[in-house]
């Protein structure tokens, strides 16, 4: 063997055995289970200086099946509807298409052509706080829903919350439910 290997080898098993070392003197309590703290004393709590917090009792509505599938349209077709940012053009209309009737796809064709660029930015989120459902009449196939929206609207760098009601008419298409008709409420 060469004195070149000979050395390499040699720092090899000093590197070795230098690891070695290192993980016996390593501390243990890394490895320990974690400690559990008790208190031996009830630990009290100054009743003057804790606000009272009032929680109001949670309103379940047991909803029927097609007052679920009404609402759940309702809520999607309004939230996407009612959230336009001018870098992504009108793709909140071309998405709602999907929930729309032939007369109000019209109609979103007509907002689209109507339109006007701007060189500011401009967009409008929207979230849904609250539905109501107005008048179902399943025997007939429509619904008529109040949406109750929060919308945050940026002009440029200015931005302001708003809060917003949408009325929307639905109709039974088949096996499934689309809106009809919008009216912005004031």
């Amino acid at each position: 063997m060469s004195k070149k290997n000979i050395i390499i080898i040699s720092l090899i098993v000093i590197v070795v055995i230098g690891l070695a070392i290192a993980v016996l003197l390593m501390d243990d309590s890394f490895f320990d289970e974690p400690e559990v703290i008790s208190f031996d004393q009830d630990i009290v709590i100054d009743d003057t200086s804790v606000p009272e917090v009032i929680v109001e009792p949670e309103v379940i509505i047991n909803l029927t099946p097609i007052e679920v599938t009404v609402t759940t349209v309702a809520n999607n077709f309004a939230e996407r509807f009612a959230s336009y940012s001018s870098d992504s053009g009108f793709l909140n209309l071309e998405e709602v298409k999907l929930l729309s009737t032939n007369l109000l796809k019209v109609k979103l064709n007509e907002m689209i052509e109507d339109s006007e660029g701007s060189d500011e930015f401009y967009g409008i989120s929207s979230k849904v706080l609250k539905t109501d459902i107005n008048a179902l009449d399943e025997e007939n196939g429509n619904a008529n829903i109040i949406i109750t929206l929060q919308r945050e609207e940026t002009i440029g760098s200015e931005i302001s919350v708003i809060y917003q009601d949408l009325e929307l008419n639905l109709v039974e298409a088949g096996n499934s439910w689309l809106v009809n008709d919008f009216e912005w409420l004031e």
